[in-house]
């Protein structure tokens, strides 16, 4: 597994950004052309260029049909450039998969962003502050057993 100093070397120049606020100073002298609060003006690095130091992943032709079939589609005739673009495609998207999973991310801390968004998702009520649960079943026109019974037009 890659870890945070792996990375490092992949993309030194973003990560020191990153990790030391320093680098963000107008003092610090980069080989990068930055605008007033240090941020470069053109990028630093690349998702390509990152993900070219992987390896190529193997699709196979059968990978590729079970693909579509999954998906319900009809896959292209082996040979094809159809089938060529196909395959570099998924071979791209399953390095880029793989160089996300390969991060360890065991010792990230999470910053709690999205608590206050989710508050009333996690609200709590307090014990008989209403009907609730089953005692709402004697209210329903029609139940069976444990279950509203709703009719539908839908014919299964």
């Amino acid at each position: 597994m890659a870890t945070l100093t792996h990375l490092r070397r992949r993309i030194p120049s973003l990560t020191s950004r990153i990790l030391h606020p320093r680098a963000l100073s107008s003092s610090t002298k980069t080989s990068h052309e930055t605008d007033s609060c240090g941020v470069p003006i053109h990028p630093t690095w690349s998702v390509n260029q990152l993900l070219a130091t992987y390896s190529s992943p193997e699709i196979t032709p059968k990978m590729i049909t079970r693909l579509h079939e999954l998906s319900a589609l009809r896959p292209p005739l082996e040979g094809t450039p159809e089938y060529k673009i196909v395959k570099e495609s998924l071979q791209e998207m399953v390095r880029l998969v793989e160089a996300v999973r390969s991060v360890d991310t065991a010792e990230v801390l999470v910053t709690g962003r999205g608590e206050r968004e989710d508050a009333d998702r996690n609200a709590t009520y307090p014990e008989g502050s209403g009907k609730e649960g089953q005692s709402l079943l004697k209210n329903a026109p029609r139940v069976d057993g444990n279950y509203y019974v709703v009719d539908s037009e839908r014919k299964m």
